[in-house]
C-alpha cells in the first residue's frame, strides 16, 4: 500500500462523507426519536381527547371529548386525520411524528443554507435543529403540533420558491397550507397574516391572487369559529377563544420559556432575559427581502396571538416550541449577514450549544424511561 493510495482513500472517504452528511444527520434524528418512542407514543389529556374525537367521528360523525362534550376547544383537522388510521392511531402517529420531525429539520436546513453561507455557522444551525428539546418535546406525544410544524415548514419552502420562481405550483402549495394550517391549530392564522401583508404589498402580484389569498385565509377558520359560536353560549365561546388581558405576565412567561431553550433555569431570570434580548439584536441584520419579512412577521404574529389568546399560561414551552425553527433561522441568518464575522462570537455560540445538547439528550432518556414505566404499571 503506497502513501498515494492512503491519501486517495482518505480523500474519497471525506468526499463521500461530505456528500452524505445531511443523510447521516437525518438518520441520527430518526434513531434518536425512535429510541425515545421505544415504549410507544406519549399520551396526555389532550391526546386522549384527540383519540376519542377520532373514534366518534367514525361512529357518529361528530367530534366528542372523553366526557361526552363537543370537541370545540381545538380546530377539527387533527382528530379527523386520526380517524383514517383507526384502530392503529397510536402506532401510526408515532411513526408519523418521526417523519414530521425529520422533514421539519430538513426543510429548515434547506431554507437555512440558502441564506447562511458560512459553513461553520450553518453547521451550528443544523446542530441546534437536531438537538432541540422543543422539537423533540412536541414530537414525543400524540399532539397536533407535529403536523402543524410539517405544514408550516412546507409553507415556508413554498413561499421561498414562489419568491424565486413565481410559478403556479408553489402558489397552489401556499394556498393548500393556508387552508389547512388554521384548522390544525388556531395560531396558524399567523402564517395568513404574514402572507397577506408581504404578498399583498407586492405589486408584482395581481389583485385576483391577493383576493384569493384573503378569502382562503379567512374562510376555513371563519367557518370553524362560526360552528363553535353556534354550539356554545357567548360566555363559553369567550372562555375558549376570548382575549387575554394580562399581557405583561404573558410576555414574561413566554420569554422565560424561550430563554430556557439555550440557558439553564438556575441562572437569574434577568440574566436570561438580557441574553434573549441579545439574540433579538441580530435580527436587525436580516437580509432586506420579502422572505425574511414573512418569517419575521409570522414570528411576531404568532407571538401576539399567544399573548392575546385566553390562557392560564400552563405548558408554555409546548406552545412556543412551534417558533423554534423560525427563531433559529432569524438569529443565524442575522449573524451570517453581519459585515464583520468575529471568531469570538462563534466560540461563544459553540459554548451556548452545550446546554441545549445535554438538555435534549437528558430529556430523550427521561421521556423513554417515563413511557416504559407507565407501560409496565399498566
Amino acid at each position: 500500500m503506497t502513501l498515494h493510495f492512503y491519501i486517495t482513500s482518505i480523500f474519497i472517504a471525506f468526499t463521500l462523507l461530505r456528500s452524505c452528511f445531511l443523510l447521516v444527520v437525518l438518520l441520527c434524528i430518526i434513531a434518536l426519536h425512535r429510541y425515545s418512542q421505544t415504549c410507544g407514543i406519549g399520551l396526555t389529556y389532550d391526546s386522549l381527547n384527540y383519540l376519542h374525537a377520532s373514534q366518534t367521528w367514525l361512529t357518529k360523525e361528530r367530534l366528542l371529548n372523553q366526557d361526552g362534550t363537543l370537541f370545540l376547544q381545538q380546530p377539527p383537522l387533527f382528530p379527523i386525520i386520526l380517524s383514517f388510521f383507526s384502530p392503529y392511531q397510536q402506532v401510526i402517529s408515532s411513526w408519523a411524528n418521526t417523519f414530521c420531525l425529520v422533514i421539519t429539520v430538513f426543510f429548515w436546513f434547506w431554507i437555512g443554507k440558502s441564506y447562511i453561507y458560512d459553513i461553520k455557522w450553518l453547521s451550528l444551525y443544523l446542530w441546534l435543529l437536531v438537538w432541540a428539546t422543543p422539537l423533540f418535546l412536541v414530537h414525543q406525544f400524540l399532539w397536533s403540533e407535529p403536523i402543524y410544524l410539517f405544514i408550516s415548514s412546507l409553507a415556508f419552502v413554498a413561499l421561498y420558491q414562489y419568491e424565486q420562481k413565481r410559478t403556479l405550483i408553489w402558489l397552489f402549495c401556499i394556498i393548500f397550507c393556508l387552508l389547512l394550517l388554521p384548522l390544525q391549530r388556531i395560531v396558524g392564522i399567523a402564517l395568513s397574516v404574514a402572507v397577506l401583508i408581504v404578498i399583498g404589498l407586492d405589486k408584482r402580484n395581481s389583485i385576483s391572487i391577493k383576493i384569493a389569498l384573503l378569502v382562503i385565509s379567512i374562510l376555513p377558520i371563519g367557518t370553524w369559529l362560526s360552528v363553535v359560536y353556534a354550539y356554545r353560549t357567548p360566555q363559553e365561546f369567550v372562555a375558549t377563544y376570548g382575549m387575554q388581558t394580562n399581557f405583561g405576565e404573558g410576555i414574561i412567561v413566554y420569554a422565560n420559556s424561550l430563554s430556557l431553550w439555550f440557558l439553564p433555569n438556575f441562572l437569574p431570570t434577568w440574566l436570561r432575559m438580557c441574553s434573549l434580548f441579545l439574540f433579538f439584536l441580530f435580527w436587525f441584520h436580516l437580509p432586506q427581502n420579502r422572505f425574511s419579512y414573512m418569517v419575521l412577521i409570522y414570528f411576531l404574529a404568532y407571538t401576539v396571538i399567544l399573548l392575546i389568546k385566553k390562557s392560564d399560561f400552563w405548558d408554555t414551552e409546548r406552545f412556543v416550541a412551534l417558533l423554534y425553527p423560525c427563531f433559529l433561522w432569524l438569529t443565524f441568518t442575522g449573524i451570517a449577514n453581519l459585515k464583520k464575522q468575529c471568531l469570538w462570537l462563534f466560540a461563544v455560540a459553540c459554548l451556548l450549544c452545550v446546554y441545549p445538547t445535554l438538555r435534549c439528550a437528558k430529556n430523550i432518556l427521561f421521556w423513554k424511561e417515563a413511557q416504559c414505566k407507565k407501560i409496565d404499571k399498566n
